[in-house]
């Protein structure tokens, strides 16, 4: 097949892509100097996914060319390979930035431009975003009103972050109205949409002017300063399209239609030609911008044209049991589907395996089954088993020869690292050696977070929170009991640590009295470094499990913290990026050179994407999959929907209703993708964990069931039979021989390790927390006596509710004349039909002469000439791992400041004070980081009496509101 075509390749796991391209790329000068053309290696563009491949593939490459070179003695190779240094292959990313440069002048861009990440980037970003939402708040009123104001700044966060080319190039879904109710909705709805679009592009515009006045790009920007440079400026176009004869694309299925914009915009017909190579079955990247439908419209696009189409279908890994497996199993998981659902996958092509058939007579698909929904222990298990034991192995020939298994045979694959923990602890109780790739999130390292603890109790003495994650911390190890005795007589730790009777670590009361005092004069590197040295920082991580991981961890903060100090003018500046930056990043943890020894891996799904083990072990397939954290934005045919947190009274517009249940969809066929990549890692052995009750909650049970195993029995699914053995394996400790570490005693870690919660990802709101904690609130008798009235609190209830409807209207401003008067509001009101049934003409009018009775009270008044108001406004904040939420009945501005008000129909208890100050205190706190309160007041109703309420400690109503919470282990009551 000559080079001189557009082709597209499709390639399933482990048939030879990587050398199909590579061969591509060679072919194209084989052809040239058969022909005795002029071809060098800028006249070629090979695009790959990952840093890591180009180089791979270039290092395949040249060590092709040096074959080449002997077998031929071509000078040519030679040349060739002398010139590979100078080659096109690279990240997308990477090309663009290549070109920006030689081509900058065309933008007016300076050409020695920074390309920007990191902790820097992240909190230039941050404070932007804030800026310009403070700015233009009191135009963002209809989002506002339909997401909630934190939501609205997440979202307009995310139109910089994670949907910059989408939002830029799509337009708001267009709702139709169709009865009173829903049009309501609707028109909200559509208001929002077209505000947001509005001031994503403003934003965007802030953003590029800003970072391009500092001669800085991001990622994305790279990406569309070249498309525009591509197709605004025809000269420049023409000439990158005459340099590169040949264009090939590496996992094709990963790109997304920016990028395939960009290649596309380099290609002209029968002047220079395209390939590209993937898997869509492997498109697994949805959350990096990935969209698997470009490769499924471009592979229909060649269809239709007549060009060429090829599909890689000899599987060069896995023995044919695995094969035979692959192609019974997924043919069911993913069958052929609807031709213009591009976002779906289909097995179409049967795999053929290149390996024979084993003289291994057992079966090579392993089912693990458990009881409970942590297997860890069971796969553990499983691999004391097979470790030590003879077992055949085939090489990618086919040649097979039996030795026994050794730890770095195996891996174990999870598609999420919730659990991680309990695999690295279950295999370290058999004395069996792992390597965690990956691992959690660098920032919610024990080790790390104690570091950055101290350096945050230094530069806030009350923070107790600081203090208590710094106690538990490697450093100190307190208990949680010595922190209560330690705490306790006092309003904050810091009192107790100068107090003459303070009986803590003496070390850190030491170490207070010096650092408080050099924190002034001293960079926070050093400070970071004699806190280490002091507190023999390093001694005590040695002696804990993970111990290397954690040194190296410390080490990379530590390079951290001295690189951003370099341009931060103090600890608090640093603390403030490092804060900004958990929000955004993926930082990873330190690499080791263990990953290279003899041990089990352990990693995601995702980061064995592109490997192969002989042995593959699939733990907790029966993992839980977590809602769609609303709202959030989604785009299909080029619109965009924002699909707000809903609620029961309040149904979704249907056009937005079903382009989140499409978002779902997506969602779904997406994870039919990452179970395929797992099941096609193992070249010789495949062991799938099947892990508590099978529901159709998890996806991949509900993709399995009736597929591999049948749901009421969970006995083998027929069609799959002949290739699965189940077991039940027992556990035994690690002979000595096989451990590549020596025995250590280890300390107790249950203080530094994380706390399993439930309760994950729970919305928490102010009631519920009093109805939880009655006691805490004083309010056992009410309670009692509510609950023996039932109809006397149905009918307050109902006219609290009228007075609430009524008052959303207060603060609304008549077009270009005074606000509306609360009396006119009342006179006009029309009662809702929604009251007819607990409202009578008598109740009418005595809610009406009471709100009346307001009409000049000084805060009436005050919200009526408001700069800005907003009404029951939606308002959420995260807490660790749960969701803190309100809506807050009056938020406004007087002179740029903002103030709350709430209001009870009600008169003046003191008795529910306290439930009430508490109920604005949260409110308060939920705002704190997005707009400076100034007071927030309770207006009760009946009586005209008001109470105000300031929030005077932060930090310590964060650490009530984690004691209410977790009283109760994490886990709230959701009727």
């Amino acid at each position: 097949m000559s080079v001189n075509n557009d082709i597209i390749i499709t390639a399933s796991a482990g048939t030879g892509k990587t050398y199909r391209l590579v061969n591509h790329y060679l072919m194209a000068f084989d052809e040239s100097f058969r022909k005795r053309e002029r071809l060098d290696v800028h006249n070629v563009l090979c695009i790959t996914f990952t840093k890591k491949a180009a180089r791979e593939m270039k290092e395949r490459i040249v060590s092709e060319i040096d074959s080449r070179f002997l077998t031929s003695q071509d000078r040519r190779w030679q040349e060739l390979r002398g010139r590979m240094p100078f080659s096109w292959i690279s990240t997308i990313h990477s090309f663009c930035e290549r070109l920006l440069r030689e081509s900058a002048l065309h933008l007016s861009l300076d050409p020695g431009f920074e390309v920007v990440t990191g902790m820097d980037y992240y909190t230039k970003l941050t404070n932007l975003v804030r800026s310009y939402f403070e700015e233009h708040i009191d135009e963002l009123g209809d989002l506002l009103k339909y997401t909630g104001i934190d939501n609205a700044m997440s979202l307009l966060r995310a139109s910089l972050t994670r949907h910059r080319y989408e939002v830029l190039s799509s337009d708001p879904l267009k709702l139709s109205r169709v009865c009173s109710n829903s049009q309501n909705k609707s028109l909200l709805a559509q208001k929002a949409h077209e505000v947001y679009k509005e001031h994503s592009k403003r934003l965007f515009q802030l953003f590029r002017s800003e970072f391009t006045q500092a001669n800085e790009l991001d990622f994305d920007e790279l990406l569309l300063m070249t498309r525009d440079l591509l197709k605004d400026h025809p000269d420049v176009q023409e000439r990158y399209s005459e340099r590169f004869r040949y264009i090939l694309v590496d996992e094709f299925q990963d790109t997304d239609t920016l990028q395939t914009e960009i290649i596309n915009l380099l290609h002209v017909p029968s002047k220079n030609y395209r390939l590209f190579v993937g898997d869509p079955k492997q498109s697994i990247y949805a959350f990096r911008g990935a969209d698997v439908s470009v490769f499924n419209k471009t592979q229909e696009e060649f269809y239709k044209s007549g060009l060429l189409t090829e599909t890689l279908d000899t599987n060069y890994r896995s023995r044919s049991e695995l094969v035979e497996f692959q192609n019974a199993l997924f043919s069911l998981i993913m069958p052929k589907g609807v031709s213009n659902e591009y976002f779906r996958t289909s097995y179409l092509d049967r795999v053929k395996a290149h390996k024979e058939k084993t003289t291994d007579p057992s079966k090579h698909v392993k089912l693990l089954l458990s009881d409970n929904t942590d297997d860890s222990d069971n796969v553990a298990a499983f691999v004391s088993q097979l470790l030590g034991k003879t077992m055949v192995f085939s090489n990618q020939k086919g040649r097979e020869a039996a030795r026994e298994v050794q730890p770095q045979d195996i891996a174990i694959l999870l598609r999420k690292f919730t659990r991680v923990s309990s695999y690295e602890n279950s295999l370290n109780a058999l004395g069996i050696p792992f390597f965690t790739s990956g691992s959690r999130g660098f920032f919610e390292r024990s080790e790390v977070n104690g570091i950055l603890s101290w350096l945050e109790f230094l530069a806030d003495p009350l923070d107790d929170s600081a203090f208590i994650r710094l106690s538990m911390s490697p450093a100190f190890r307190l208990s949680l009991d010595q922190l209560f005795s330690l705490k306790r007589g006092y309003d904050h730790f810091i009192q107790a640590i100068f107090d003459d009777r303070y009986q803590g670590p003496e070390l850190l009361k030491t170490m207070l009295m010096e650092h408080r005092e050099l924190k002034h004069v001293t960079r926070p590197g050093v400070l970071v470094e004699k806190f280490i040295a002091e507190s023999n920082y390093m001694s005590r991580l040695a002696v804990l499990p993970d111990a290397d991981r954690m040194t190296a961890n410390t080490l990379k903060l530590v390079d951290m913290i001295k690189e951003l100090e370099r341009r931060k003018s103090g600890l608090r500046d640093l603390l403030a990026s490092f804060r900004s930056t958990e929000d955004f990043s993926e930082e990873p943890e330190a690499a080791l050179e263990a990953e290279s020894s003899n041990s089990i891996k352990i990693m995601t799904v995702h980061q064995s994407k592109g490997l192969e083990f002989p042995i593959v072990i699939v733990g907790d397939c029966f993992w839980q999959s977590k809602a769609l954290q609303t709202p959030f934005v989604t785009f299909d045919n080029n619109s965009f929907a924002i699909v707000p947190r809903e609620k029961k009274e309040e149904p979704l517009p249907q056009e937005i209703e079903e382009m989140k249940l499409l978002e779902n969809e997506k969602q779904y066929e997406e994870e039919k993708r990452t179970l395929y990549v797992a099941l096609t890692r193992a070249r010789d052995l495949l062991a799938i964990s099947l892990n508590g009750l099978p529901t159709d909650g998890k996806p991949w049970s509900k993709m399995l069931k009736n597929t591999l195993y049948d749901p009421e029995d969970m006995t083998i699914s027929q069609s799959v039979s002949d290739y699965i053995e189940i077991i039940t394996p027992n556990a035994r400790k690690l002979t000595p021989g096989l451990s590549t570490h020596e025995s250590i005693t280890r300390i107790d870690t249950s203080l530094v390790d994380p706390i399993a919660d439930p309760s994950l990802g729970k919305y928490i709101s102010p009631t519920r927390l009093m109805a939880e904690h009655p006691e805490y609130f004083e309010l056992e008798e009410f309670f009692e006596f509510e609950r023996n009235t039932l109809k006397a609190k149905r009918d307050t209830t109902a006219h609290g509710n009228l007075a609430h409807k009524i008052l959303e209207e207060l603060g609304r401003q008549r077009k270009g004349l005074s606000a509306v008067t609360l009396d006119e509001i009342v006179e006009s009101y029309s009662v809702p039909d929604a009251f007819e049934d607990t409202i009578d003409e008598a109740d009418r009018q005595s809610v009406f002469s009471k709100l009346l009775a307001l009409s000049q009270h000084p805060l009436i008044m005050e919200i009526m000439n408001s700069e800005r108001v907003f009404s029951e406004i939606s308002v959420q904040r995260r807490l660790e791992d749960f969701i803190l939420q309100g809506v807050i009945d009056k938020l406004y501005s007087i002179d740029s400041t903002w103030r709350i008000i709430d209001f009870k129909y009600a008169n003046r208890n003191l008795a529910k004070e306290k439930m009430h100050s508490f109920q604005l205190e949260f409110y308060v706190y939920l705002l704190k980081d997005t707009l400076d309160v100034e007071r927030a007041t309770v207006i009760y109703l009946k009586s005209g009496e008001t109470m105000e309420v300031h929030l005077s400690d932060a930090r310590e109503f964060e650490r009530l509101l984690k004691e209410l919470i977790y009283r109760r282990g994490g886990v709230l009551d959701e009727t």
